[in-house]
């Protein structure tokens, strides 16, 4: 199940018509002072663990906790690659998973700021020719929203919050400072309409690298959040292994858009 876990033969012997591969991806990032840097890379990699258990054949690849996250540059700790960067690290361990002969690939995102570079990413993989279809699993809480809602009844919900921190207590627990956490974030004024960013809305906003009150934590209710999203997760591995359509759509469009193959 863990790519880097298992030994050679047994990658060749997956079933490559069947096989899923999630490839996490996450950040090295500030989350307040109660909870790791690597925490978005940690939980979407259980996430993705303990779905592809319910949804065998899967492969799930050694999480890239290198990404984007320049937002947060100003805090100790962060590393971010540029945007260029990225976009080849993706599409080249994308490329690698092809050439071991899987065609289905689950970018499953954990980080909300790799959300612009990953949608690039996606139409890039386009210009050139390639036997492989990437599912971009962009919003990390959106099957969780409603859950969510009941959960935090009106309450500062975003980074290293009470529901961030609710999940971490129950996935990573044994890294969680909670007793750490002396007050509810304080918080900026963005200055604009959410429609209109500048380059520096989130630092304006969020200026102590968390938000709302993550005192409120617990981990009852980071189980009830991470078994949903677990079980979203594991309902989509199955929905990509089913998928028939977008494979014929990707080989029709490298047919009819005239792209040739080509080194970059």
């Amino acid at each position: 199940m863990l790519w880097n876990e298992i030994a050679s033969d047994e990658v060749g012997r997956m079933p490559r018509e069947k096989t899923v591969v999630l490839f996490p991806i996450g950040s090295l990032e500030i989350h307040g002072i109660h909870l790791p840097l690597g925490t978005d890379g940690l939980v979407i990699e259980k996430v993705a663990q303990l779905a592809a258990e319910k949804e065998p054949p899967s492969l799930v690849l050694p999480t890239l906790d290198y990404a984007y996250a320049n937002e947060n540059a100003h805090f100790p700790g962060g590393i971010s690659l540029s945007a260029k960067t990225l976009i080849s690290v993706v599409e080249e361990v994308c490329d690698e998973v092809s050439r071991n002969g899987f065609r289905k690939i689950i970018l499953l995102n954990g980080h909300g700021g790799n959300n612009h570079i990953l949608r690039a990413i996606q139409r890039d993989l386009l210009r050139k020719t390639r036997n492989y279809i990437t599912y971009l699993y962009l919003e990390p809480w959106s099957p969780i929203e409603d859950d969510i809602k009941e959960l935090a009844k009106g309450a500062t919900i975003e980074h290293a919050c009470e529901i961030e921190t609710s999940i971490a207590l129950y996935l990573i627990g044994h890294l969680v400072k909670l007793n750490k956490v002396k007050s509810e974030a304080k918080t900026g004024a963005p200055g604009f309409p959410d429609y209109v960013k500048t380059t520096v809305s989130w630092q304006r906003y969020c200026i102590e690298g968390y938000l709302g009150d993550p005192r409120r934590a617990t981990i009852d209710k980071g189980k009830q959040l991470s078994d949903k999203w677990v079980g979203e997760v594991a309902s989509l591995i199955k929905a990509v292994r089913d998928d028939q359509v977008s494979l014929q759509v990707l080989d029709d469009y490298y047919r009819r858009s005239n792209w040739q193959s080509r080194e970059e």
